[in-house]
């Protein structure tokens, strides 16, 4: 196996993990656009939160800012996955375009 065939086969490899993350990310975009309607209608209604708060035996102000936190969080982590992804399509388009 030359260099070449190498190059060919560490671009295929790079592209499939970027396109695997791509998915990731759109899944997971998704699942935060699930939490942020949840979190609309939860805090919209008086009754759910006070429901939720009771089950987690907290405030109910602390469930609005757990909830908002973590909504947080997740578009935070999903930044970082969106910047790996950006660079593993850049890195296989260089790769592929070296052969």
């Amino acid at each position: 196996m030359d260099g070449s065939e190498k190059t060919r086969d560490l671009a295929r490899h790079v592209g499939a993990a970027a396109r695997a993350g791509w998915w990731c990310l759109l899944i997971c975009w998704l699942f935060i656009a699930l939490q942020g309607v949840l979190y609309m209608i939860f805090t919209g209604n008086e009754s759910l939160i006070e429901w939720v708060g009771s089950m987690w035996r907290v405030p109910t102000e602390q469930v609005r800012e757990v909830w908002f936190w973590f909504i947080s969080a997740m578009k935070f982590f999903l930044f970082l996955g969106a910047a790996g992804c950006i660079f593993l399509s850049l890195w296989a388009r260089r790769l592929r375009r070296s052969i």
